[in-house]
C-alpha cells in the first residue's frame, strides 16, 4: 500500500492495460521517481503486488528491480485519482477499456493513447466525452511480457508525444518526460503528431505483418535475403501510396532507412502482433496494414504485397 501522503505533490501516472508496453513505461516512470498505479490481469498484477515489477534489457543483459513508486490492480476505479492516465490495451479494446474508466474520468485527467494504429484517440475521446483531453503518443521501443511481473526490453526507439491544450496537462506531461529521461527513454512532446503516426504506421505496417507470417524476430527481415526481398517490396508499396493519398511527404529512401533502422534496434525483438498470435488472440492488423489497403482502393493503386499480408493475417486470426 502506498503511503498518500508521500506522493501528495508529485504528478500520479496510472496506466491502463499494463501489458507489455504498459508495463516497460510504467516501470520507468516509478524509476524516474512519479506514482504509478498499474491496471492489469490478476496473474500480473498478483505478482507486482508481492514481489514488485522486473525489467530485463535483452540488449544489455541489465535486470532491474521495480519496487519503489509502483502499485498495482485490477480496480479501475483507480485511475480518478490519476492525473495521467496511459492508455495502452490493445488498438480493439480502445472502446470497451474507455467505458470501464468513464465514469472515474474528469477535466483534470491527460488520456494519453500510447498505442498502436490508426485512430485510436478519437475512439478514446468519443467514449470518455467527459471534459477530459486526450492526446496521442507513439513510440518504437520494443517490449514483451516474458511472465507474469515480468518485462523483457528489447529495443530502443524514439517516443512522441501529442502537446496537450491545457497549460497544466503539459506541465504534467513535461515531468512525466523528465521522469522517463532520467531512466535513459527519449521522450518528446511535438506540436502536430499527425506525420509520426503515419511514420509509425508504415514502420508497424512493413514490420509486423511479415515477420508475423515468417515466425521470425524482427532482425530476420533483413538477415534473410529472401525476406529482405518481400520487406523492400512492402516498403516501396507503402511509399506509392503515401505519394498518392499525400498523408505523408517522405522520400522511398526515407522510409526504406527508417523501417531498416527500427528493424536494426529491435533485431531480437518479437513484434506484438507475432505475440498476439502465439497466444491465439486477435490482432491489430485492421488498425495498421487496413488502412494502407483502404488506400490502395481509395486511390486505384496496386499494392498486391500489402494487400497478400493483410489477408494473410486475417487468415490467421479466423483459424485460432
Amino acid at each position: 500500500m502506498r503511503n498518500g501522503r508521500k506522493y501528495a505533490n508529485k504528478v500520479k501516472v496510472a496506466v491502463l492495460g499494463a501489458g507489455s508496453i504498459g508495463s516497460l513505461f510504467g516501470g520507468y516512470i516509478a524509476l524516474g521517481g512519479l506514482p504509478v498505479t498499474l491496471i492489469g490481469r490478476e496473474p500480473h498484477v498478483r505478482k507486482i503486488q508481492l514481489k514488485g515489477l522486473t525489467i530485463k534489457r535483452t540488449f544489455d543483459g541489465k535486470m532491474i528491480e521495480v519496487k519503489e513508486n509502483i502499485h498495482a490492480t485490477t480496480e479501475y476505479s483507480e485511475v480518478k485519482d490519476a492525473d495521467i492516465v496511459l492508455v495502452t490495451v490493445k488498438a480493439y479494446d480502445t472502446a470497451s477499456a474507455c467505458e470501464c474508466i468513464k465514469s472515474y474520468i474528469s477535466d483534470k485527467h491527460l488520456i494519453i493513447c500510447l498505442q498502436n494504429g490508426y485512430g485510436v484517440e478519437k475512439i478514446a475521446e468519443n467514449v470518455l466525452n467527459s471534459g477530459c483531453e486526450v492526446v496521442r503518443a507513439i513510440t518504437s521501443q520494443a517490449a514483451q511480457l516474458a511472465c507474469p511481473g515480468k518485462v523483457l526490453h528489447n529495443g530502443i526507439g524514439d517516443t512522441f508525444i501529442q502537446k496537450p491544450s491545457n497549460m497544466k496537462h503539459i506541465d504534467h506531461l513535461t515531468i512525466l518526460c523528465k521522469a522517463l529521461h532520467n531512466q535513459g527513454i527519449t521522450a518528446e512532446i511535438i506540436e502536430n503528431i499527425t506525420p509520426m503516426i503515419w511514420r509509425k504506421l508504415v514502420i508497424n505496417a512493413a514490420i509486423n505483418p511479415l515477420a508475423t507470417i515468417m515466425n521470425v524476430k524482427n532482425g530476420k527481415l533483413l538477415s534473410s535475403k529472401h525476406l529482405k526481398e518481400i520487406l523492400d517490396q512492402a516498403i516501396a508499396e507503402l511509399h506509392q501510396l503515401c505519394k498518392h493519398s499525400r498523408i505523408l511527404e517522405i522520400s522511398s529512401g526515407e522510409m526504406k532507412d527508417i523501417v531498416y533502422r527500427v528493424i536494426n534496434e529491435t533485431s531480437n525483438n518479437i513484434n506484438s502482433m507475432l505475440q498476439d498470435v502465439k497466444k491465439g488472440k486477435k490482432t491489430e492488423i485492421d488498425f495498421i496494414l487496413k488502412p494502407f489497403v483502404e488506400l490502395s482502393q481509395k486511390y486505384n493503386v496496386k499494392a498486391p504485397v500489402i494487400t497478400s499480408l493483410y489477408n494473410m493475417i486475417k487468415f490467421m486470426e479466423a483459424r485460432t
